[in-house]
């Protein structure tokens, strides 16, 4: 095998984007809706509007030092929710098929690969924190030098930025204690005792917490984006949706008016007196690229 080491450079552009009055992956766990300001990042990330910092590196940590020294309940607030976004659903596994952009979050191929990859992470995150925690009991040589390195490997996460991929360093040990754990899990949950079961249980308390306030996230700064819908009672559906083009259907209703709000795109569509049926793709900024 042969290779390269690779060294980061842009700690300071993460540190900034993470503590700054935006901090677009915000996971607020005592309020999980999106906010207005993430709703509009994320529209003009996806629209390609997102206008990028070009302050210098030590700009950039200077700015988010300072943004902390005058914000530091909000900082420990966001760190809690950095810490719960290591253990939440993984989504990169979209890339597979292409990426969000390409079949959106909520098309069947979507939601059955995001259901198959987080089932496994259910089995292997939730196993693995009770088959750690009996080796912590039963082989303290090999369980603590396990929990030390994924307590260890926490810290960083919880300063900057925090994605669930941040979580390659200990999911090799988590699979391990699941391991432990379904091979024989009668046993193992005897091992351990009152104190270590009262961890393990406020430890998955707080995952399915955090679970839950990503979901939240996820679905309401997804949905806000993909259509604000009034209508003259029903006349129109967005039947399929994208972060590239939508499908807008105006069925059989003679003269039916209805609007749909994309992001700070709008239109109004007009069914034909007839009431037959109009069918159009738009792509993102609402240019009509078919119809039929």
């Amino acid at each position: 095998m042969a290779g390269e080491l690779t060294v980061a450079r842009n700690s300071a552009y993460n540190l900034y984007i993470g503590n700054r009055d935006l901090y677009a992956e915000d996971l607020n766990l005592f309020s999980p809706l999106a906010t207005t300001g993430q709703l509009e990042f994320r529209r003009q990330y996806w629209s390609g509007q997102l206008p990028f910092p070009t302050q210098a590196p030590d700009e950039l940590q200077r700015e988010a030092l300072a943004w902390i020294g005058t914000h530091p309940d909000v900082f420990a607030r966001r760190a809690v929710g950095r810490l719960a976004r290591v253990f939440a659903p993984k989504t990169d596994v979209l890339e597979l098929v292409g990426g969000e952009r390409r079949f959106g979050s909520f098309s069947p191929v979507s939601l059955a690969l995001l259901g198959v990859a987080n089932a496994q992470w259910v089995v292997v995150l939730f196993g693995g924190v009770v088959g750690l925690a009996s080796l912590w009991r039963l082989a303290p040589s090999v369980g603590a030098p396990f929990v030390s390195t994924v307590l260890g490997s926490l810290p960083l996460c919880l300063v900057a930025i925090s994605k669930p991929r941040y979580a390659f360093v200990f999911e090799p040990l988590l699979l391990l204690g699941a391991a432990v754990f379904f091979t024989a899990p009668r046993q193992t949950l005897s091992a351990i005792c009152r104190v270590e079961r009262r961890v393990v249980i406020l430890i998955t308390v707080f995952l399915l917490w955090g679970w839950a306030a990503w979901m939240i996230f996820a679905v309401s700064s997804r949905l806000a984006l993909a259509n604000v819908l009034t209508d003259g009672g029903g006349a129109l559906r967005v039947t399929s949706m994208t972060l590239d083009k939508f499908c807008v259907r105006v069925w059989h209703k003679p003269n039916a008016v209805a609007t749909l709000t994309r992001g700070s795109y709008q239109h109004t569509f007009l069914s034909n007196a007839d009431g037959s049926r109009e069918v159009n793709d738009y792509d993102s900024r609402g240019q009509s690229v078919s119809s039929s």
